[in-house]
Protein backbone atom coordinates (compact mmCIF):
# COMPACT_ATOMS: atom_id res chain seq x y z
CA UNK A 1 0.00 0.00 0.00
CA UNK A 2 2.86 2.34 0.71
CA UNK A 3 4.31 1.65 -2.71
CA UNK A 4 0.97 2.25 -4.42
CA UNK A 5 0.37 5.47 -2.46
CA UNK A 6 3.71 6.87 -3.61
CA UNK A 7 3.65 5.61 -7.20
CA UNK A 8 3.10 9.08 -8.61
CA UNK A 9 5.63 10.77 -6.30
CA UNK A 10 9.28 11.36 -6.91
CA UNK A 11 11.82 8.97 -5.41
CA UNK A 12 12.79 11.44 -2.68
CA UNK A 13 9.20 11.82 -1.47
CA UNK A 14 8.69 8.06 -1.62
CA UNK A 15 11.71 7.38 0.60
CA UNK A 16 10.67 10.15 3.00
CA UNK A 17 7.13 8.80 3.46
CA UNK A 18 8.41 5.24 3.92
CA UNK A 19 10.82 6.43 6.62
CA UNK A 20 8.01 8.26 8.42
CA UNK A 21 5.85 5.13 8.44
CA UNK A 22 8.69 2.92 9.63
CA UNK A 23 9.48 5.43 12.39
CA UNK A 24 5.86 5.37 13.55
CA UNK A 25 5.89 1.56 13.65
CA UNK A 26 9.10 1.62 15.71
CA UNK A 27 7.58 4.14 18.15
CA UNK A 28 4.48 1.97 18.58
CA UNK A 29 6.66 -1.08 19.28
CA UNK A 30 8.60 0.85 21.93
CA UNK A 31 5.33 1.93 23.59
CA UNK A 32 4.02 -1.64 23.52
CA UNK A 33 7.19 -3.08 25.07
CA UNK A 34 7.19 -0.33 27.74
CA UNK A 35 10.91 -0.44 28.59
CA UNK A 36 11.88 1.09 31.93
CA UNK A 37 14.58 0.96 34.57
CA UNK A 38 13.66 -0.94 37.73
CA UNK A 39 15.48 -0.50 41.02
CA UNK A 40 15.22 -3.14 43.73
CA UNK A 41 16.18 -2.94 47.37
CA UNK A 42 16.14 -5.69 49.96
CA UNK A 43 15.37 -4.95 53.59
CA UNK A 44 14.87 -7.00 56.72
CA UNK A 45 12.40 -6.36 59.52
CA UNK A 46 12.38 -8.56 62.61
CA UNK A 47 9.26 -10.19 63.96
CA UNK A 48 7.35 -8.01 66.42
CA UNK A 49 5.59 -8.73 69.70
CA UNK A 50 3.30 -6.24 71.45
CA UNK A 51 2.99 -6.28 75.24
CA UNK A 52 -0.35 -4.72 76.20
CA UNK A 53 -0.79 -3.97 79.91
CA UNK A 54 -3.98 -2.95 81.68
CA UNK A 55 -3.53 0.33 83.61
CA UNK A 56 -7.14 0.94 84.63
CA UNK A 57 -7.93 1.65 88.27
CA UNK A 58 -9.19 -1.90 88.78
CA UNK A 59 -5.51 -2.88 88.76
CA UNK A 60 -5.21 -1.18 92.18
CA UNK A 61 -7.24 -3.99 93.69
CA UNK A 62 -5.43 -6.73 95.67
CA UNK A 63 -3.76 -9.36 93.53
CA UNK A 64 -5.18 -12.20 95.65
CA UNK A 65 -8.09 -12.67 98.02
CA UNK A 66 -7.16 -11.25 101.39
CA UNK A 67 -8.12 -12.02 104.95
CA UNK A 68 -8.68 -9.33 107.56
CA UNK A 69 -5.41 -8.08 108.97
CA UNK A 70 -3.23 -9.29 106.07
CA UNK A 71 -1.32 -7.16 103.59
CA UNK A 72 -1.06 -8.13 99.94
CA UNK A 73 0.32 -6.25 96.93
CA UNK A 74 -2.07 -4.81 94.38
CA UNK A 75 -2.31 -6.13 90.82
CA UNK A 76 -0.20 -3.33 89.33
CA UNK A 77 2.67 -4.04 91.72
CA UNK A 78 2.58 -7.73 90.85
CA UNK A 79 2.76 -6.93 87.13
CA UNK A 80 5.59 -4.43 87.62
CA UNK A 81 7.62 -6.95 89.59
CA UNK A 82 6.87 -9.68 87.08
CA UNK A 83 8.40 -7.73 84.18
CA UNK A 84 11.26 -6.34 86.28
CA UNK A 85 12.32 -9.65 87.83
CA UNK A 86 11.59 -12.29 85.19
CA UNK A 87 13.44 -12.96 81.94
CA UNK A 88 10.34 -12.87 79.72
CA UNK A 89 11.41 -9.78 77.79
CA UNK A 90 14.98 -11.04 77.36
CA UNK A 91 13.72 -14.38 76.06
CA UNK A 92 11.41 -12.68 73.56
CA UNK A 93 14.19 -10.35 72.38
CA UNK A 94 16.10 -13.31 70.99
CA UNK A 95 13.61 -13.54 68.13
CA UNK A 96 11.44 -10.41 68.24
CA UNK A 97 11.39 -6.66 68.64
CA UNK A 98 9.02 -5.82 71.52
CA UNK A 99 6.73 -2.81 71.77
CA UNK A 100 5.15 -1.89 75.12
CA UNK A 101 1.59 -0.48 75.21
CA UNK A 102 -0.79 0.29 78.05
CA UNK A 103 -4.53 0.74 77.98
CA UNK A 104 -7.45 1.88 80.05
CA UNK A 105 -10.25 3.72 78.24
CA UNK A 106 -7.90 4.06 75.26
CA UNK A 107 -4.67 2.60 73.91
CA UNK A 108 -1.43 4.34 74.94
CA UNK A 109 1.84 3.89 73.14
CA UNK A 110 4.01 2.38 72.03
CA UNK A 111 5.78 3.67 75.12
CA UNK A 112 9.02 1.81 74.53
CA UNK A 113 10.68 -0.60 72.13
CA UNK A 114 12.98 -3.38 73.20
CA UNK A 115 15.07 -4.05 70.07
CA UNK A 116 15.61 -7.48 68.62
CA UNK A 117 18.93 -8.93 69.81
CA UNK A 118 20.14 -9.19 66.21
CA UNK A 119 19.55 -5.50 65.46
CA UNK A 120 22.55 -3.38 64.59
CA UNK A 121 23.53 -0.59 67.01
CA UNK A 122 21.27 2.42 66.54
CA UNK A 123 18.38 0.39 65.13
CA UNK A 124 16.38 0.40 68.34
CA UNK A 125 13.26 1.58 66.63
CA UNK A 126 13.28 5.19 65.96
CA UNK A 127 13.32 6.43 69.55
CA UNK A 128 16.60 7.99 70.57
CA UNK A 129 15.38 9.19 73.97
CA UNK A 130 14.31 5.85 75.39
CA UNK A 131 14.88 5.64 79.17
CA UNK A 132 17.41 3.14 80.44
CA UNK A 133 16.73 0.84 82.17
CA UNK A 134 13.04 0.13 81.42
CA UNK A 135 10.75 2.15 83.67
CA UNK A 136 8.04 -0.39 84.48
CA UNK A 137 6.86 1.46 87.60
CA UNK A 138 6.43 4.67 85.63
CA UNK A 139 4.71 3.10 82.63
CA UNK A 140 2.29 0.87 84.51
CA UNK A 141 0.63 3.38 86.82
CA UNK A 142 -3.19 3.04 86.90
CA UNK A 143 -4.92 6.10 85.45
CA UNK A 144 -8.57 5.89 84.34
CA UNK A 145 -11.44 3.79 85.62
CA UNK A 146 -12.67 2.51 82.23
CA UNK A 147 -11.21 -0.65 80.69
CA UNK A 148 -11.63 -0.98 76.93
CA UNK A 149 -9.96 -4.36 76.55
CA UNK A 150 -11.47 -5.30 73.19
CA UNK A 151 -10.88 -1.87 71.65
CA UNK A 152 -7.26 -1.77 72.83
CA UNK A 153 -6.38 -5.16 71.34
CA UNK A 154 -8.17 -4.34 68.10
CA UNK A 155 -6.36 -1.00 67.82
CA UNK A 156 -2.95 -2.62 68.27
CA UNK A 157 -3.78 -5.11 65.53
CA UNK A 158 -5.06 -2.36 63.21
CA UNK A 159 -2.06 -0.06 63.72
CA UNK A 160 0.47 -2.82 63.02
CA UNK A 161 -1.43 -4.31 60.06
CA UNK A 162 0.92 -5.18 57.22
CA UNK A 163 3.93 -5.27 59.52
CA UNK A 164 5.60 -8.31 61.04
CA UNK A 165 3.46 -8.61 64.16
CA UNK A 166 3.74 -12.15 65.50
CA UNK A 167 1.80 -11.96 68.75
CA UNK A 168 0.17 -9.76 71.39
CA UNK A 169 0.65 -10.47 75.09
CA UNK A 170 -2.28 -9.05 77.06
CA UNK A 171 -1.77 -8.51 80.80
CA UNK A 172 -5.05 -7.67 82.52
CA UNK A 173 -7.52 -8.59 85.23
CA UNK A 174 -10.01 -9.14 82.42
CA UNK A 175 -12.54 -6.60 83.70
CA UNK A 176 -13.56 -5.00 80.40
CA UNK A 177 -16.40 -2.52 80.99
CA UNK A 178 -16.50 -0.25 77.91
CA UNK A 179 -16.10 -0.57 74.17
CA UNK A 180 -16.52 -3.54 71.91
CA UNK A 181 -16.32 -7.16 72.89
CA UNK A 182 -12.87 -8.78 72.66
CA UNK A 183 -14.44 -11.20 70.15
CA UNK A 184 -13.96 -8.55 67.43
CA UNK A 185 -10.22 -8.37 68.17
CA UNK A 186 -9.97 -12.15 68.32
CA UNK A 187 -11.48 -12.41 64.84
CA UNK A 188 -9.03 -9.83 63.48
CA UNK A 189 -6.09 -11.63 65.10
CA UNK A 190 -7.12 -14.91 63.47
CA UNK A 191 -7.47 -13.17 60.11
CA UNK A 192 -3.99 -11.62 60.41
CA UNK A 193 -2.36 -14.78 61.77
CA UNK A 194 -1.42 -13.09 65.06
CA UNK A 195 -1.30 -15.03 68.32
CA UNK A 196 -3.04 -13.60 71.39
CA UNK A 197 -1.53 -14.64 74.72
CA UNK A 198 -3.30 -13.59 77.92
CA UNK A 199 -1.66 -13.23 81.32
CA UNK A 200 -4.36 -12.94 83.97
CA UNK A 201 -3.77 -11.13 87.25
CA UNK A 202 -6.09 -10.76 90.23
Amino acid sequence: MARRDTREFSRIWTVWLVLLRLTMIAVLMVIALNPHIRTQRESFRPSQVAILVDTSTSMKQPAVDIRPGTVTPDRTTVVQEFFAKTSLVQELQRRHAIDVFTFDSDLNGPLYRFPWDGAAPGEAAGKTDQPQPPQWKTWLQPARSATALGDAIDKVLAETKGKTLSGVIVVSDGASNVGRSPDVAIARAKQNGVKLISLGVG
